[in-house]
């Protein structure tokens, strides 16, 4: 019998739904999509369900299954706001106009990883308007970046590495996919309860493109870029290699296909990919946000994937990291 499965994600710049029959994708549309404001994260995305369901031929009340990220969710349904926190809400919901709450935090304020512990589930499966008896969870927001790719590769053996600013509790999670399991190494429940320190790497590095705008009104100094070479958007800030020989460390995105495209169609792909990223004006936008375009083929796309395999499989070797 198959299932009606409704997955949201409600952050604060960006929210999104999507619904499935089964593992089949239906419908999936951003909150900015219908609101048209770039990177709207502003509110829950009611909206963006609603239009997903109505796609699909659906309402609330046929989703069997729901999934949220760990995210952002109004107040009213956080348990134990009481006292002067419950004082404080009110004025950042009348003044400040800021009528919802990031759930990790309350995790670890209230030392549990139990979501009933510090949210009324019922209620909000009620306000939403699903049935009592559609299941509801609440996803790790890096396990979910992690098994993304294991839909669309025919990868049997992979180290999966992901990295967000604000997901769950950390900036980075480390998984191992072998013989159809996937092991968490580091990302995992357990940081739930482990506040994140003030000197984590994730406070002091972000991505040109993150930090750019900062530097160039100085408030940010720049001490080391990560890549081979120097970025023409700080050309005067050197590399880490310049110091420590060897060190590289980038961040690139790449366009992949489901496994079993015909090779025709994947280089048709790629041909106008690459036309885009020769196209001047992109190039001079690129380069404004602090990036650059990195044409390749298929297969050297294929050999990037598998060199950044091995060197962080390395690096993970080196450092002693263990699955917990």
């Amino acid at each position: 019998m198959s299932q009606l499965i409704l997955s949201a994600h409600s952050g604060s710049h960006d929210a999104v739904a999507a619904v499935f029959v089964d593992y089949e994708l239906r419908a999936a549309v951003q909150l900015e999509r219908l609101t048209r404001r770039k990177s709207d994260g502003r509110e829950h995305p009611d909206l963006a369900i609603d239009e997903v369901l109505s796609i699909a031929g659906a309402t609330r009340a046929d989703v069997d299954v729901v999934c949220f990220s760990r995210s952002e969710f109004p107040t009213i349904f956080y348990r134990n706001i009481r006292g002067v926190r419950w004082i404080r809400e009110k004025y950042r919901k009348y003044v400040e106009g800021n009528t919802r709450r990031y759930m990790p935090p309350e995790f670890l304020r209230h030392h549990t990883a139990k979501i009933g512990d510090i949210f009324d589930v019922p209620k909000f499966r009620r306000a939403g308007g699903f049935r009592d008896d559609a299941k509801m969870f609440f996803y790790n927001h890096h396990e979910s970046h992690a098994l993304a790719p294991l839909f669309y590769t025919d990868w049997d053996d992979a180290l999966l590495v992901t990295a967000d600013g604000g997901g769950d509790t950390v900036n980075y999670s480390h998984r191992h996919f072998a013989d159809g399991a996937l092991t968490t190494i580091y990302g995992g429940e357990d940081c739930l309860l482990t506040p994140l320190p003030t000197d984590s790497l994730g406070h002091a590095y972000e991505t040109v493109t993150g930090a750019l705008g900062f530097i160039q009104q100085d408030k940010l100094r720049a001490l080391a870029v990560t890549t081979a070479q120097r970025s023409a958007s700080l050309p005067d800030v050197p590399t880490v290699a310049e110091t420590v020989p060897g060190y590289e460390a980038s961040v690139w995105y790449g366009i992949a296909a489901p496994k079993g495209v015909p090779g025709e169609i994947v280089d048709k792909l790629n041909r106008a990919v690459n036309i885009v990223l020769a196209d001047p004006k992109l190039q001079a936008r690129l380069a404004q946000l602090g990036g650059k375009p990195m044409p390749m083929t298929p297969a050297e796309f294929g050999q990037l994937v598998a060199r950044e395999t091995e060197k962080w499989a390395k690096v993970i070797k080196a450092a002693g990291i263990k699955a917990a």
